[in-house]
């Protein structure tokens, strides 16, 4: 067996993971004057990716393995909420586009909170999740 997989979660899909946190980085980064359908998609994307983390989550060592990749996308989940609080109300000619990704946003923060259930029961991760408590609840 490989040294990569002898400790549950194998490193290249850690790798591909942190390359995804990376791109959304850099999209997100490239922000400003962001309309609410691009800050929703990039929440929605950031969502995604953290409930995909959650799910590598078997053991207390994979949670202290993965924290370094899991708070940053919490604190970019609570900067882009932000974001999203700072641009207003939803101009008319968006709307429909805007409703449609709010409810992807809200089933993809439901299947996050469903992870973040599954993963709070095993024994000696809840240190490691903690940041975890900053995520918001809904899109509301």
């Amino acid at each position: 067996m490989r040294e990569s997989q002898r400790e549950g979660v194998p490193m290249s899909r850690i790798r591909a993971l942190v390359l995804l946190s990376a791109v959304t980085v850099l999209l997100s980064a490239c922000g400003g004057g962001r309309s609410h359908k691009e800050v929703l998609g990039v929440t929605l994307r950031e969502y995604q990716e953290l409930t995909e983390f959650l799910k590598l989550i078997e053991s207390e060592d994979d949670a202290k393995r993965l924290r370094p990749h899991i708070r940053p996308a919490v604190n970019r989940i609570v900067d882009l909420t932000e974001e999203l609080e700072s641009l207003g109300a939803v101009p008319a000619e968006n709307k429909a586009e805007v409703a449609e990704l709010q409810r992807q946003l809200e089933g993809a923060i439901k299947a996050c909170q469903n992870q973040v259930r599954r993963a709070s029961r095993i024994n000696g991760v809840s240190e490691a999740l903690a940041c975890l408590e900053r995520l918001p609840q809904s899109t509301e």
